[in-house]
């Protein structure tokens, strides 16, 4: 309910709500992530990294380090956001969380080479989880590289033999469909691929 608050903009209902529900749960990671975002909503920028720096002493692990990047990425702190990334990545190496979260961060950054190296580490540790393929899938498509722009279509298609039904996939098999510039049959097979998922 406090996280509707927020998006409905109505902070200082969300601020108590979060502030009792802190008492009897002092050390919840959910309940101190969101007090944190609604600090940097109501530009409390210096208490929303005190939060922060409190939670990262007190537990020191991955989620900590994670929320604090978020948060320095909120503030528009990307270089600390970095380092709490890399960071993270000492302690956690084997983590698909971590590598999906600086996947986003650099995406976010605009440093799609990063983004697609870190998405990497991720689809090594599980290639056949669907949502890390769908963000390399995404990104390699969009490579101006030949060779990792075929790697995207070929990740799709393994991706696609196991979920024929999936809209996102079929969308990119459509996408792929539509920039290879071939005949108009195959054009007209990614329009009928469209017109099933709609």
């Amino acid at each position: 309910i406090a996280l509707l608050k927020m998006q409905q903009d109505k902070l200082a209902e969300a601020e108590l709500l979060l502030n009792k529900l802190r008492v009897d749960n002092p050390d919840s990671l959910p309940i101190l992530a969101a007090l944190i975002e609604l600090r940097v909503k109501q530009n409390q920028s210096e208490a929303a990294i005190q939060l922060c720096n409190e939670l990262v002493k007190k537990q020191n692990d991955l989620s900590a380090l994670l929320v604090r990047a978020k948060t320095f990425v909120m503030l528009q702190m990307p270089d600390k956001a970095e380092a709490d990334l890399k960071h993270a990545a000492v302690i956690a190496p084997d983590n698909i969380d971590l590598w999906v979260n600086t996947c986003n961060f650099y995406r976010s950054q605009g440093q799609p080479d990063q983004a697609l190296t870190a998405i990497q580490k991720a689809l090594n540790l599980d290639p056949a989880n669907l949502e890390v393929q769908k963000y390399a899938i995404g990104l390699l498509l969009n490579s101006k590289h030949p060779e990792k722009t075929l790697r995207g279509k070929t990740i799709l298609e393994e991706a696609l033999a196991v979920n024929p039904d999936d809209v996102e996939l079929r969308l990119y098999k459509v996408k792929t469909m539509l920039d290879s510039r071939t005949r108009p049959a195959i054009k007209q097979n990614a329009v009928n691929i469209l017109k099933s998922i709609t």
